[in-house]
C-alpha cells in the first residue's frame, strides 16, 4: 500500500512540474514624486526587485482627476513617465509594472500635483 502511494506521488509530482508555470505577476513599482508639467504630469519610480521570474516589458502609469475620478494613461519602458492631455486641476498617479504573465498590483498613489496650463 505505502509503495503504491510513492508511486502516485512520483507521478502526480512529475505531471505538476509537467504543467507548473514558474511565472508570477511582477510586484508592484515603489512610486516616487509627480511632478507638473504643461498639460501633463511626470510620474517617478521605482522597478520592483521581485519581477516575478521574465522582464518587465513596460510600465503603465494613471494619472486620475481627484475631482471625478477620470482616468488618463501612458505607457514607458522605465521610470519616469508623462501622462499628458491633463487639465489644470489636481491629479494623483499609480503605476503598474507588466511582465509577460501580466500586470502587477498598483503602486500606492502620488502625491498631488495640478499640471501647468497647456501651452498654445
Amino acid at each position: 500500500f505505502q509503495d503504491h502511494i510513492y508511486s502516485q506521488l512520483k507521478v502526480n509530482k512529475y505531471l505538476y512540474l509537467a504543467f507548473y508555470n514558474p511565472l508570477k505577476n511582477p510586484d508592484a513599482p515603489t512610486i516616487g514624486t509627480a511632478t507638473a508639467t504643461f498639460g501633463g504630469i511626470t510620474v517617478a519610480f521605482t522597478a520592483p526587485s521581485n519581477v516575478g521570474g521574465s522582464a518587465i516589458t513596460s510600465y503603465i502609469a494613471t494619472a486620475k482627476r481627484t475631482s471625478d475620478g477620470v482616468l488618463f494613461t501612458a505607457s514607458g519602458a522605465s521610470s519616469p513617465i508623462t501622462v499628458t492631455g491633463l487639465t489644470a486641476v489636481a491629479f494623483t498617479a499609480t503605476v503598474v509594472a507588466v511582465n509577460s504573465y501580466g500586470p502587477s498590483a498598483s503602486s500606492a498613489a502620488s502625491n498631488s500635483v495640478t499640471p501647468l496650463p497647456a501651452l498654445g
